[in-house]
Order: C-alpha cells, then sequence, then structure tokens
C-alpha cells in the first residue's frame, strides 16, 4: 500500500468525483482510476462505487475511510517531529534510547499496563538499578513487529493466532470478565445463557482489538449467540455506554481490575468461567544478553507477584 494510493482515495473521497480529484492531484482521470483500482486490489475489498453521478463509498469503504485518514496523520505528525525534534529539546533522549546498551525498551499490551507497570518498574528498580528503560503500550501485533525490528527488546501481551516470536515464555492466563449495568446483572440472575435474549448490543472494541483478537471474539460470539453488536473505540466511551444501560461487554481481568473499584456501584463484573477461554499472556524478547536477564527476573518476579490477582 503507498501513500500516493491513500491520498488519492481520500481526495476522490472528499471531492466525491474522480475527475474534480484528478484536477486537484495533476493526474488524468485513467491514471487516478488505476491507482484507486490498485489501492482496492491490495486491500482485497472494493472502497468507492462508481455512477454516471460520480463516486460514493462502498460499506467496506466507510469502514476504511478513517483509518485511511489515522494512517496519513500519523505519518505527517510523525514526519514534524522528526523534523524539529531540537525544537524540543530531547535530543540527547533520542540518541540515548537507541543506544542498546544503555536503554531497554519494554512494550506492553494496554489491557495489561494497568497491572503490569507498576510490577515492572519495582523489579527493574531492586533487580537492575542502573538500568535504564523505557515502558510503551502497543497492541500485541505491533509489539509483535516491533520486537522482529529489534524496535523493543521485550514485549508482554495476550497470544494470539499471528505468527508467534522466536523467543516466547508463558507468564499467566486472565480469565474474561462481563461488564454489564446492575439492570442487565438482574435479569440475568446468575444465568449468562440469558445474554442472548437481551435486546441490548453487545459493545464490540473495534480496530484494533478486533483485528489483534480475532479467534477470542469469534468464540465469544458464538458461545453467548450475540446477535447485536455496536462498535466502540474508546474505553471510556464503552464505560458510558455501560453504565447508561445501552449495552455489555466482555473484557480481559487485568483490563477490569481498576475499574471495579472506580464503577463498583454502577458496572457489574463478572466472571465468565469456563465458558469463554482465559487468554493466555506470554512475555518475548530479543536474544541479547540484557534482554535474557531482565527476562529471566521478570518472568519469575512477575508470577510470583501477579499469580494471586489473576
Amino acid at each position: 500500500m503507498e501513500i500516493e494510493e491513500l491520498r488519492s482515495f481520500l481526495t476522490v473521497v472528499q471531492e466525491e468525483s474522480i475527475s474534480k480529484a484528478a484536477v486537484l492531484l495533476h493526474l488524468t482521470q485513467p491514471t487516478l482510476s488505476t491507482r484507486i483500482r490498485r489501492l482496492e486490489e491490495k486491500l482485497g475489498f472494493p472502497l468507492l462505487e462508481r455512477s454516471w453521478d460520480g463516486v460514493v463509498l462502498t460499506h467496506e469503504g466507510h469502514y476504511f475511510l478513517p483509518y485511511a485518514i489515522k494512517l496519513l496523520q500519523d505519518m505527517q505528525n510523525a514526519q514534524k517531529v522528526i523534523t524539529s525534534y531540537k525544537d524540543y529539546g530531547f535530543e540527547q533522549w533520542l540518541k540515548e534510547t537507541n543506544d542498546d546498551k544503555l536503554y531497554i525498551t519494554i512494550g506492553i499490551n494496554p489491557w495489561l499496563a494497568p497491572v503490569f507497570s507498576d510490577a515492572i518498574i519495582k523489579i527493574l528498580s531492586h533487580e537492575f538499578p542502573h538500568q535504564k528503560y523505557q515502558l510503551i503500550t502497543r497492541t500485541t501485533n505491533s509489539l509483535k513487529c516491533l520486537l522482529r525490528y529489534g524496535r523493543i527488546d521485550v514485549a508482554i501481551y495476550y497470544e494470539n493466532e499471528e505468527e508467534i516470536t522466536p523467543h516466547e515464555e508463558y507468564l499467566l492466563e486472565d480469565e474474561m470478565i462481563l461488564l454489564c449495568s446492575q439492570e442487565i446483572y438482574s435479569f440475568l440472575q446468575g444465568d449468562l445463557t440469558r445474554l442472548r435474549y437481551l435486546s441490548k448490543p453487545f459493545l464490540l472494541f473495534d480496530n484494533p482489538g478486533l483485528a489483534n483478537n480475532r479467534d477470542t471474539y469469534r468464540q465469544l460470539l458464538k458461545t453467548l449467540q450475540i446477535e447485536q453488536l455496536q462498535l466502540v473505540d474508546d474505553l471510556s466511551v464503552m464505560l458510558s455506554y455501560i453504565t447508561s444501560n445501552i449495552g455489555f461487554t466482555v473484557l480481559p481481568n487485568a483490563a477490569t481490575l481498576e475499574l471495579q473499584n472506580i464503577y463498583s456501584t454502577s458496572i457489574k463484573c463478572v466472571p465468565i468461567g469456563e465458558m469463554i477461554q482465559p487468554l493466555r499472556l506470554k512475555i518475548a524478547y530479543e536474544e541479547s544478553i540484557i534482554s535474557v536477564n531482565v527476562v529471566e527476573r521478570m518472568t519469575e518476579q512477575l508470577t510470583s507477584r501477579l499469580i494471586n490477582t489473576f
């Protein structure tokens, strides 16, 4: 997928016309049409429907549009920061964090960060007091890619169906938790199979959650016989929906631990139990002396510290 293909797609959508977009892009119409068609072939689905009245987005195009915009925005934002990083005064920080001998970078799945961040900081401070480190949060698939490219040294994530990294070890299992309003909780009467009779939607986390956990979501929707769905892409919005009794969802236990204290009176957290297979937590790493030593200590310490949490 090329940047110019995305820009061409966005321009066509904005102008609602291939001819008008071609003028703005200083391209011929056949050239622009070829770009769009090539992008559709790479994606594997149609983006636009063409007619004498112009072009309109397909259903797939509607879904893809926000991600195309975000992709270009992310690249432009990165370009602005990189080309002016001296203005922000972190030139030295960039040099240090890119030095494998000075810094170790640990990536954590966002769902796990609330539980693992404090534990990791305490372990590193006690076991490796002179080691400089950086914690970042990314989705599981992004963490695996960053490991393969050597951008991070250690990653902690949920196991999924994507390619397994070379050096990966099992940590813990994290059970799934139903989050619902008091009204829904009362309706269930302790029987989760009654979820199928609800006239309220299951709140499904959109990409990247959906893309990173396809097998888990498929099992969940099938087991609970979910028919109504509503996509959400923000945890705060999801919680507002739940407290307003608009819908319900299922999240990993690690993602709900802080919420259980904050929303203890308005959101009920119910363990799913054996209905849904627990998610397996993995720790993966680059095979360097620093990484191996850190992982050995972290694996032992994290397991003992968090075993009761999960």
